[in-house]
């Protein structure tokens, strides 16, 4: 493991990037409404790769420190944001029209800042297994939650590989709480990859990667930071506390409202709605 991150806690590239020296950063894409903003990053080498301790791959952030000021208009526009980046990821995935996208919720849903995986399953429309007359004006999509190890004695990965033997889809969209270095990053920031996810990496707790080396297809990561550590939020915290994880007393508000804006980012890529029901 790289050094300079040994001690460093976050799943988010662009936090990684500003850590790491001598590689060259990402780039503003985009300066929208009600000052959000959008960046993109790419790692192209295994060195760039072992150094950040993240895949080879593109990965798009949309910063939006106002997310709970101007609540329904920048969730709407959060939303096709992140459906656009969705949208260039499936393109760059296959070139069926109506791909097979099977979502896949990770993390524990009996512990709320974990949840956000399985409640984004909550809100995607799975439309595989509709008759043929209701299916055509729809995208096809599927959905399952992977839970954790920990509660189910079976690893997210060996979940996962199995349904995708079984149902062959062409992307699989990989949903999960993430762990952000900076508290102002909390809920206000999501981040969309197509080089996979490690479930843990950004505690230290690397399982089983899903990408598409791992999994045999195309697997796009979404997720939104909504924990940080102990040893982040202050280098000279009791030292008992600096292995533990903390997040938001708003992490409910945080959850419920990050998942309706993924869920309906995925609706508005596979099936061109962002509310299905």
């Amino acid at each position: 493991m790289s050094e300079i991150l040994k001690n460093f806690y976050s799943d988010l590239i662009d936090e990684r990037f500003n850590v790491a020296k001598g590689i060259e950063s990402g780039k503003l894409t985009k300066n929208g409404k009600y000052g959000i903003k959008k960046f993109e990053y790419q790692i192209k080498t295994q060195k760039e790769a072992k150094l950040l301790q993240k895949e080879v791959g593109h990965y798009s952030i949309i910063n939006c420190t106002s997310l709970f000021i101007f609540s329904k208009e920048v969730e709407d526009y959060v939303t096709e944001e992140i459906s656009k980046s969705l949208s260039k990821f499936f393109n760059l995935a296959t070139k069926k029209k109506k791909p097979l996208v099977l979502v896949v919720g990770l993390g524990n849903k009996g512990i709320i800042a974990d949840s956000l995986g399985s409640k984004v399953t909550e809100q995607v429309f799975a439309s595989r297994l509709l008759d043929k007359k209701l299916k055509k004006d729809f995208g096809n999509l599927c959905c399952f939650n992977a839970g954790v190890g920990g509660v189910t004695g079976i690893l997210s990965y060996d979940l996962v590989l199995g349904v995708i033997k079984m149902i062959k889809p062409d992307i699989v969209i990989a949903v999960d709480a993430l762990v952000a270095h900076e508290a102002s990053r909390l809920g206000k920031s999501f981040q969309i990859s197509n080089a996979g996810i490690t479930p843990g990496a950004g505690v230290k707790n690397f399982l089983t990667p899903l990408n598409k080396k791992m999994l045999g297809c195309e697997v796009i990561a979404i997720g939104v930071p909504v924990m940080i550590s102990g040893l982040s939020l202050c280098e000279n915290i009791d030292k008992t506390l600096q292995d533990k994880i903390f997040t938001p007393k708003e992490i409910d508000l945080f959850i419920d409202k990050c998942a309706s804006i993924i869920g309906g980012a995925i609706n508005l890529a596979v099936h061109k709605q962002k509310r299905i029901f």
